[in-house]
């Protein structure tokens, strides 16, 4: 059996501690999983989408059973907390109803394997991403989601992905997170002959340029770059990590970081947005 164990808050486990974890469900081998998540005591949107999309990706392919999932869940609020979170939605039944807390909006973790799957999930993350923005602003912050999901059906060689969003009014935030378990981005971009001979990071150096693609059309590469664009525009964060490299940009600066141990085998695209923004969104549109 593999044990694995989650614990502190969003503030306490890092993005490449929530890695190395995720690495280790994405490689069991039919062996049992036995979750330990009885000392989390806050599940950000990033961690929900990379424990989802791990499991997901180990079960599609024949590598883990469902019935062979075991789960430690924190006890009281916290534990409804992770129910409506739907981390473990269909691999865990939760011993208690939930119970909707209305202080924070969010997304519980949507699966997506189509573009059909895009304006189930646009309704859905309306209500979390959109709550501070006006009409024009969600429908290209929709838009830009859609065209990163499309991205992950069309390129990752996977069962698809999840989504899941989580807005702190008080803050002006909405993190958004999209994680699936397929080929990844460094791989998929080296389909293209014009980046086949870079290494990793030269690849995640440029993932967030303009009309940069596997597939080599002019008209495709555009989502990322846009995202990009609007975080240096008007703040936040943008980050990007496939296999052992992540590319994180802010208003001032885009930065590669380089984890030696262990990576995500798929792609991982966490969007901070600023929802206290004087123009949300627009810049988008360019």
């Amino acid at each position: 059996m593999t044990e694995v164990v989650f614990s502190g808050s969003y503030g306490h486990l890092t993005l490449d501690e929530l890695v190395r974890k995720c690495a280790v469900i994405r490689a069991i081998d039919r062996e049992a999983l036995f979750l330990d998540l009885s000392r989390i005591r806050f599940f950000s949107p990033v961690a929900m989408a990379c424990v989802r999309a791990a499991i997901s990706d180990a079960v599609a392919k024949g590598r883990l059973h469902p019935d062979r999932i075991q789960v430690r869940a924190p006890k009281g609020d916290r534990g409804r907390y992770l129910e409506r979170m739907d981390v473990l939605r269909g691999y865990w039944e939760p011993p208690v109803m939930c119970r909707r807390n209305e202080a924070i909006g969010f997304t519980p973790a949507q699966d997506f394997s189509s573009d059909d799957d895009a304006d189930r999930i646009a309704e859905v993350l309306e209500t979390t991403a959109g709550a501070r923005m006006d009409d024009e602003g969600k429908q290209v912050l929709l838009e830009v989601v859609g065209e990163l999901m499309h991205n992950t059906v069309d390129h990752a060689d996977t069962y698809g992905g999840v989504v899941t969003a989580q807005s702190w009014p008080t803050r002006n935030v909405t993190e958004i997170a999209i994680a699936d378990g397929g080929c990844g981005v460094i791989h998929s971009m080296r389909r293209n002959a014009n980046y086949a001979h870079l290494d990793d990071l030269e690849i995640m150096s440029i993932v967030s340029s303009p009309h940069v693609t596997s597939t080599g059309k002019a008209t495709r590469g555009n989502g990322l770059a846009r995202l990009a664009g609007y975080v240096k525009h008007y703040g936040g964060s943008l980050s990007i990590q496939s296999g052992n490299v992540r590319h994180t940009t802010t208003k001032n600066a885009d930065e590669l970081h380089h984890l030696s141990d262990a990576g995500w085998g798929g792609t991982l695209v966490v969007w901070q947005v600023d929802t206290a923004s004087p123009q949300p969104l627009a810049v988008l549109k360019s």
